[in-house]
Protein backbone atom coordinates (compact mmCIF):
# COMPACT_ATOMS: atom_id res chain seq x y z
CA UNK A 1 0.00 0.00 0.00
CA UNK A 2 2.89 1.99 1.14
CA UNK A 3 4.53 1.33 -2.31
CA UNK A 4 1.33 2.58 -4.24
CA UNK A 5 1.33 5.89 -2.50
CA UNK A 6 5.08 6.75 -3.00
CA UNK A 7 4.59 5.96 -6.76
CA UNK A 8 0.99 8.25 -6.98
CA UNK A 9 3.21 10.65 -4.87
CA UNK A 10 5.88 10.58 -7.63
CA UNK A 11 3.76 10.52 -10.66
CA UNK A 12 2.13 13.58 -9.73
CA UNK A 13 5.13 15.65 -9.02
CA UNK A 14 6.87 14.61 -12.28
CA UNK A 15 3.37 15.26 -14.06
CA UNK A 16 3.59 18.88 -12.14
CA UNK A 17 6.61 19.42 -13.01
CA UNK A 18 5.96 19.02 -16.49
CA UNK A 19 2.60 20.86 -17.17
CA UNK A 20 4.29 23.77 -14.91
CA UNK A 21 7.24 23.86 -17.59
CA UNK A 22 4.43 24.26 -20.76
CA UNK A 23 4.04 27.52 -22.06
CA UNK A 24 0.26 28.47 -23.29
CA UNK A 25 0.13 31.11 -25.26
CA UNK A 26 -3.41 32.85 -24.70
CA UNK A 27 -3.63 34.88 -28.24
CA UNK A 28 -5.08 38.65 -28.00
CA UNK A 29 -8.60 39.79 -29.63
CA UNK A 30 -7.16 41.82 -32.57
CA UNK A 31 -9.00 43.89 -35.50
CA UNK A 32 -9.20 47.13 -37.26
CA UNK A 33 -11.91 49.93 -37.89
CA UNK A 34 -11.70 51.09 -41.75
CA UNK A 35 -13.02 53.83 -43.38
CA UNK A 36 -16.33 52.74 -45.64
CA UNK A 37 -16.65 57.06 -46.99
CA UNK A 38 -12.83 55.82 -48.27
CA UNK A 39 -12.02 54.20 -51.49
CA UNK A 40 -9.05 52.66 -49.84
CA UNK A 41 -10.32 51.18 -46.38
CA UNK A 42 -8.24 53.65 -44.14
CA UNK A 43 -7.86 53.00 -40.33
CA UNK A 44 -9.67 55.35 -38.23
CA UNK A 45 -7.81 56.83 -35.50
CA UNK A 46 -9.35 57.16 -31.85
CA UNK A 47 -12.54 54.98 -32.53
CA UNK A 48 -13.96 52.94 -29.29
CA UNK A 49 -14.34 49.81 -29.74
CA UNK A 50 -16.13 47.39 -27.22
CA UNK A 51 -16.95 43.57 -26.97
CA UNK A 52 -19.83 42.74 -24.85
CA UNK A 53 -20.67 39.06 -24.43
CA UNK A 54 -23.81 37.97 -25.23
CA UNK A 55 -25.11 36.79 -21.80
CA UNK A 56 -23.84 40.21 -20.71
CA UNK A 57 -21.58 38.68 -18.44
CA UNK A 58 -18.49 40.22 -19.78
CA UNK A 59 -16.86 43.51 -21.33
CA UNK A 60 -14.15 45.07 -22.43
CA UNK A 61 -13.52 48.35 -24.44
CA UNK A 62 -10.23 49.68 -25.92
CA UNK A 63 -8.93 52.39 -28.51
CA UNK A 64 -7.60 51.84 -31.90
CA UNK A 65 -4.17 53.08 -32.93
CA UNK A 66 -3.55 55.67 -35.47
CA UNK A 67 -3.95 52.86 -38.30
CA UNK A 68 -7.33 51.60 -37.20
CA UNK A 69 -6.01 48.76 -35.49
CA UNK A 70 -6.94 47.85 -32.28
CA UNK A 71 -6.17 44.76 -29.54
CA UNK A 72 -6.99 43.18 -26.58
CA UNK A 73 -5.78 40.48 -23.81
CA UNK A 74 -8.31 37.38 -24.85
CA UNK A 75 -11.29 37.74 -23.94
CA UNK A 76 -12.56 34.21 -23.19
CA UNK A 77 -14.28 32.00 -25.28
CA UNK A 78 -18.23 33.07 -26.68
CA UNK A 79 -20.62 34.89 -28.73
CA UNK A 80 -19.52 38.96 -28.46
CA UNK A 81 -21.51 41.99 -30.11
CA UNK A 82 -18.47 44.49 -30.81
CA UNK A 83 -19.65 48.20 -31.43
CA UNK A 84 -17.51 51.26 -32.12
CA UNK A 85 -17.73 54.73 -31.68
CA UNK A 86 -16.31 57.98 -32.35
CA UNK A 87 -18.56 61.04 -32.00
CA UNK A 88 -22.14 61.80 -33.71
CA UNK A 89 -20.61 62.08 -37.02
CA UNK A 90 -19.66 58.41 -37.52
CA UNK A 91 -21.81 55.01 -37.62
CA UNK A 92 -20.30 52.30 -37.09
CA UNK A 93 -21.43 48.83 -38.77
CA UNK A 94 -21.95 46.79 -34.95
CA UNK A 95 -20.59 43.23 -35.59
CA UNK A 96 -21.70 39.50 -33.64
CA UNK A 97 -18.97 37.51 -33.77
CA UNK A 98 -17.83 34.33 -32.04
CA UNK A 99 -14.24 34.20 -30.29
CA UNK A 100 -12.61 30.96 -29.70
CA UNK A 101 -9.76 28.56 -30.65
CA UNK A 102 -6.32 29.84 -31.95
CA UNK A 103 -7.40 32.45 -34.50
CA UNK A 104 -8.64 35.60 -32.97
CA UNK A 105 -8.48 37.85 -35.69
CA UNK A 106 -11.59 39.96 -36.26
CA UNK A 107 -13.51 41.31 -39.83
CA UNK A 108 -12.70 44.36 -39.71
CA UNK A 109 -15.56 47.21 -38.79
CA UNK A 110 -16.46 49.73 -41.59
CA UNK A 111 -17.01 53.17 -40.33
CA UNK A 112 -19.50 55.75 -42.41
Amino acid sequence: MKSRVLLFLVSAALAAAFFSSCIVEITPVSGKVVNARDYFLDGVDGVTVTFKKADGSFEKTTVTASDGSYSMGYTGEGLYKVTARLGDDWFFIPQTVYVGGWLQSMPDILGI
